[in-house]
């Protein structure tokens, strides 16, 4: 289950000098890897939303939805357990904080709203009791409510919500209700999507469980109705399906209980339709038999037969696994694949209440391929029947004619990199399907990471049609990671084949309408497969395009850049991960910062990357779509010191865009000019222990030499007077230097301060600067992290910085300075405020610096089991509406803890 926590909590802050209260710090939300994204699905059709609020511990919402009327919460008599449709009028509407209230009391399990004026996020000093929802198709979804009543309705929270995919096996598919859906599990867990449109499939339900390495799903309908069966471990469930948002439990079994003796590890699960009666046959691996159960009443399922190998003549159900049921001249037989016995079992199933051993197909080597045979489908001809078997050992197929089931006789055996039958390694499983008029086997390669699709018209003389993913196609985008069960499905007439990647924890939806060339068009992945890289120490900005407020995240140990629609604060929507491995030739390994610069028209992110020692830029002008642009490194750009980038900042110079970035390993400053962020041009190199040579005027020269670059960390930038200045701090040295580059060409050293020298007495690991102008004067901060301190330095004057004040970790009522790694600037209602995060401390101090030599924290607040401030690591401000948030990034919890400071002012 997926939680996100909307907890306004109203956090203490330390005892302030001078007399001032401390300041409340609202934790408003945490972004965890699991970050939301929002559904909300009505009669099968998804309608644009976005979370105005939700509380702790939301997953799934389903129930009728109604509408009610302007501003109200509807007549309470009969609403519980729906999700209420509301017209948000402020002149005649509640307060939102009252109607959720009032909507919980009545029973209601959610609010959606729509309406021009309608909120977008929640202004309450507590969270909400019940999810409430905002959506822009209000009035279509009002219409198409009121001329279908009572439509099933579901509001679902997670990252592409597919929950329960974690070691997904078996997979199969129903059409209920004019809509389609898959079932997938994955031990036993149970995962239902819609694939109606099969592109995009949709999560809508799911029941948690655990992994485990077998598990089986079969659908059948009884009675009108759909049911799933599946298995996990000693178990054997039945689900109602006809609510598929819904599912629920309607039978269990369990091994050597109550007759139930041999579906402990099901190998399959098939389902027989006899008499009148319906029957599920459960192989088992573990008991090395066959269960024969009746399932007319799901309710009441009932124990009939149980065959075990080695007794009444059965020979080949050792390991059993897969079956198939066909009735041959008028006759049900079931085969069985004795994995273990590498031979197939044929049973004779006239009567389901005593299964007869019939044949046996293998057993030996030679004519048969059937080394732990895994597999078997039957198809026909007009006069034959064919049994064809998957050999997971022996990367085979075979092909048995099996016209007279007593007397099966080998007909063809297709083997691995044969041919073009390329894609036979660790044959899994096997569906048949008929399309363009001809039958198909679709056949999972495990070993080989792909689907075989293969011509049955004639089994005799079977013929390799295509491989999907092709690898061979250097333009394929597709992969598939260890793939097991395959089931096709039929949708508006266009045939389908659903994949369960286990290895992946992936459903891969195929569209062989073609066979000869298939398509790879959607895929269900795993919330924890789609690794968002939020464990940050890689730099976190904020960035405004096209009135949408983003925020773009480094992972350091990722090695990724992740972007974040943080439009609406209280539903922050996932956009796209880059990460270094995924993309050839990126320069990503090791982010360490970033930045955001506009330049001409476009967005553009820019990232050094200290292991490649190098700097990547993005284009992120669509943020729906990050394009990468290009890279520059060692490689790239000739002799530019880049190893251990680490610092980076962006500024304009007589109008044009420049970037600088430290190295860390190298010991330099590299300045870079970006009017064509295609093209970045190498400006200058400042390295430590070169020599500057100025000529002067009157015709002597003045001689400077760069002392304060071991270990150069951060850079920050600043205009002045018509000129521009650079800042470098040094980790090694403990050093900050001042450079002129209004000339990027030619830059000049002005002045070098040293920790414990000229007033500096706190700069021990400086790690971030931070300039700011406070009354028309230009200010900058240092944080020093081993110091635990910021120095508040005046740069009117920057030949020449002077310190006019400290602020030390547990001194004067700052208590949350330890391990400074990030600061970031606000103003307030006319005042200016530091927020800083502290990797050792695992906190947020707040600090007014209004008054530079006389700054006063306002607020702390640190990591407990609400909060995700563990190793705070980056913080960045969002500003959206009225109210101001501190996203603060936690390296150890992999998440980003927000934070509502705007009324810090006050205090």
């Amino acid at each position: 289950m997926k939680y996100v926590y909307v907890v306004l909590l109203m956090a203490m802050a330390v005892l302030i000098p001078y007399g001032s209260a401390a300041a409340e710090i609202p934790a408003v939300q945490v972004i965890r890897p699991d970050i939301l994204t929002l559904t909300l699905m009505v009669g099968g059709d998804v309608f644009e939303s976005t979370a105005i609020a939700y509380p702790p511990s939301v997953d799934t919402v389903v129930g009728s939805m109604m509408v009610a009327g302007k501003g109200t919460v509807a007549d309470t008599a009969d609403i519980t357990g729906d999700i209420l449709l509301v017209e948000f009028v402020p002149s005649d509407s509640l307060p939102i904080q009252q109607m959720a209230w009032r909507a919980y009391a009545a029973g209601i399990d959610a609010i959606v709203l729509f309406g021009e004026d309608a909120p977008t996020y929640w202004e309450g000093d507590s969270g909400p009791p019940i999810p409430v929802i905002h959506t822009t198709d209000g009035s279509d979804l009002r219409s198409y409510i009121e001329s279908n009543p009572d439509q099933k309705a579901s509001i679902t929270f997670g990252l592409h919500n597919f929950v329960a995919l974690d070691g997904v096996g078996d997979v199969d598919a129903m059409t209920y209700d004019g809509k389609t859906f898959a079932v997938a599990v994955a031990g036993s867990a149970l995962q239902v999507m819609d694939i109606s449109s099969p592109h995009t499939p949709l999560a809508i339900s799911h029941i948690p469980g655990e992994a485990g390495p077998n598990s089986e799903v079969r659908i059948t309908n009884i009675s009108g109705l759909p049911y799933a069966l599946t298995s996990h471990g000693t178990e054997l469930f039945i689900w109602n399906m006809s609510d598929p948002y819904n599912p629920s439990l309607t039978a269990s079994m369990s091994d050597d209980i109550g007759g139930f003796d041999a579906i402990q590890d099901a190998g399959d699960i098939e389902i027989m339709h006899h008499a009148g009666s319906i029957f599920a046959l459960v192989s088992s691996i573990t008991d090395d038999g066959l269960q024969v159960i009746e399932i007319t009443q799901p309710d009441s399922p009932r124990p009939v037969a149980t065959i075990y190998d080695e007794t009444s003549g059965f020979e080949a159900l050792a390991g059993a696994r897969g079956i198939e049921v066909a009735n041959i001249s008028g006759r049900l037989y079931a085969l069985v694949a004795g994995y273990n016995d590498d031979a197939i079992q044929v049973v004779d199933m006239v009567n389901p209440h005593r299964p007869l051993a019939l044949s046996v197909i293998g057993n030996s080597s030679d004519p048969w391929r059937l080394d732990g045979v895994i597999d078997v489908e039957v198809v026909f001809t007009d006069e034959d029947a064919f049994a064809v078997a998957a050999s997971y050992n022996d990367n085979a197929l075979q092909i048995v004619n099996i016209t007279t089931p007593e007397m099966p006789l080998p007909e063809r055996v297709i083997s691995d990199d044969s041919g073009r039958f390329e894609s036979l390694g660790g044959p899994w499983d096997i569906a048949v399907v008929e399309t363009s008029g001809s039958q198909f086997g679709i056949i999972s390669g495990y070993r080989d990471n792909s689907i075989q699709i293969i011509d049955l018209r004639d089994p005799s003389l079977v013929r390799a049609t295509s491989i999907i993913p092709d690898y061979d196609d250097e333009d394929t985008d597709h992969v598939m990671y260890g793939p097991r069960g395959v089931r096709e499905v039929d949708i508006d007439g266009n045939s389908y084949v659903l994949v369960a990647g286990y290895a992946e924890d992936t459903i891969h939806i195929l569209d062989i309408d073609r066979p000869a060339s298939p398509d790879m068009i959607g895929e269900a992945e795993a919330d924890a497969d789609i690794v968002l890289s939020l464990e940050a120490g890689g730099g976190l900005e904020t960035v405004y395009i096209q009135n949408g407020t983003y925020v773009v995240v480094g992972s350091h140990t990722k090695d990724a850049i992740q972007l974040i629609n943080m439009t609406n604060p209280f539903s922050p929507v996932p956009l796209q991960t880059i990460h270094d491995d995924d993309i050839e030739d990126t320069t990503l390994d090791g982010t360490s910062d970033i930045e955001v610069m506009k330049i001409n028209d476009g967005y553009y992110v820019l990232a050094t990357a200290y292991e490649d020692g190098g700097i990547q830029i993005l284009n992120i002008t669509d943020p729906s779509s990050i394009q990468l642009i290009t890279d520059i490194n060692n490689e790239t750009a000739s002799n530019a010191p880049l190893n251990g980038a680490r610092g980076l900042d962006t500024t304009l110079i007589a109008g044009r865009p420049y970037i600088l970035a430290t190295s860390h390993l190298e010991n330099a400053v590299q300045i870079v000019e970006m009017t064509n962020p295609l093209f970045p041009l190498m400006t200058h190199t400042i390295v430590h222990q070169a020599e500057y040579v100025q000529d002067s005027d009157i015709g002597h020269e003045n001689v400077k030499t760069i002392h304060g670059l071991e270990g150069a960390w951060d850079v920050e930038t600043f205009s002045m007077g018509g000129r521009t200045y650079g800042m470098v701090s040094s980790l090694h040295d403990d050093i900050l230097e001042v450079y002129d580059i209004t000339n990027p060409v030619s830059p000049w050293p002005l002045d070098i301060k040293y920790d414990e020298a000229a007033g500096f007495e706190y700069m021990d690991g400086p790690v971030d600067i931070e300039p700011f102008i406070i009354d028309g004067t230009m200010h900058a901060a240092v944080a020093a992290k081993w110091s635990g301190a910021i120095t508040l330095l005046d740069m009117s004057n920057p030949a020449s910085p002077v310190p006019v004040s400290h602020m030390v970790d547990n001194k004067n009522g700052f208590s949350g300075l330890g391990g400074v790694n990030d600061m970031e600037f606000v103003r307030l209602f006319g005042k200016t405020f530091i927020v800083a995060v502290s990797i050792l401390d695992d906190a947020v101090q707040i600090i007014d610096v209004s008054e530079p030599d006389r700054p006063r924290p306002v607020g702390v607040l640190y990591d407990n089991s609400k909060l995700a401030l563990d190793s705070a690591s980056d913080v960045t401000i969002v500003e959206q509406g009225r109210r101001v948030y501190a996203l603060v990034a936690s390296v150890t919890e992999q998440a980003i803890q927000m934070l509502d400071i705007t009324d810090v002012w006050k205090n």
